[in-house]
């Protein structure tokens, strides 16, 4: 068998991405958000008004570390929860004028961490890393 340390350098290089963004997120001025909640903030900025579940697939993680994410971002001011108007039984989450406010941030922050990987890699290696990376996500 091949030895394959895909896993501990993708580990590596998402470890170093979320060190970037904390990085980028004081230089913002902000610092009560850590770099795991751009997967939910990214994704209400598109779908304003979600459930915890629908949230949970368009962040791709599960349903409990949404919730958990969701407390903490609802506890800073940034995202709201209230009671879905179509069925009581379910919450609802969507984004404060404060989480709104984070759209600009959100939208420098990713453009300067592209531009970063962009000035140090070729375009053909940043198609090969798009393609490795996609196939090794659809193998899993």
């Amino acid at each position: 068998m091949k030895n394959i340390t895909f896993p501990i350098l993708a580990e590596r290089f998402a470890q170093s991405i979320d060190q970037y963004i904390r990085e980028e997120l004081r230089h913002e001025g902000i610092d009560d958000l850590q770099p795991c909640h751009g997967y939910i903030l990214k994704a209400l900025l598109s779908n304003p008004v979600v459930s915890v579940m629908e949230l949970s697939v368009l962040a791709h993680k599960s349903k409990s570390t949404v919730s958990i994410h969701a407390s903490k971002l609802e506890a800073c001011g940034y995202i709201e929860k209230r009671r879905s108007p179509l069925d009581a039984r379910l919450h609802v989450i969507m984004l404060t004028p404060k989480g709104r406010a984070l759209e600009p941030v959100i939208k420098r922050i990713s453009l300067r961490l592209e531009n970063h990987l962009a000035t140090h890699l070729s375009e053909e290696e940043i198609q090969i890393a798009k393609s490795f990376l996609t196939k090794c996500c659809q193998l899993l």
